[in-house]
């Protein structure tokens, strides 16, 4: 598939990409995925931290860390393209 995007929205997803630790690619199927409601393969269960975090303010099971870190992502999606809007 090719898809044709914008320079600075391709840098966009770029900087959201490296922030995140995933390729470009992995970002816009995740985003993909979000957008259309698709649900990303599931283990059998959610399973616990390890407990190494345990000293920290860290969530303790799976569904809770994503919950946490989808919530940042938006976050980060939202600040990225406000400060795109102010260039």
């Amino acid at each position: 598939m090719t898809l044709r995007i914008e320079p600075e929205l391709l840098e966009q997803l770029r900087a959201v990409a490296k922030a995140e630790r995933r390729s470009v690619s992995a970002q816009m199927l995740f985003l993909v995925r979000r957008e259309l409601g698709a649900k990303a393969r599931r283990r059998r269960k959610p399973l616990p931290t390890l407990g190494w975090l345990s000293h920290l303010r860290a969530p303790q099971e799976l569904k809770e860390f994503r919950r946490v870190r989808r919530s940042l992502t938006r976050e980060l999606e939202t600040r990225l393209r406000r400060h795109a809007k102010v260039k």
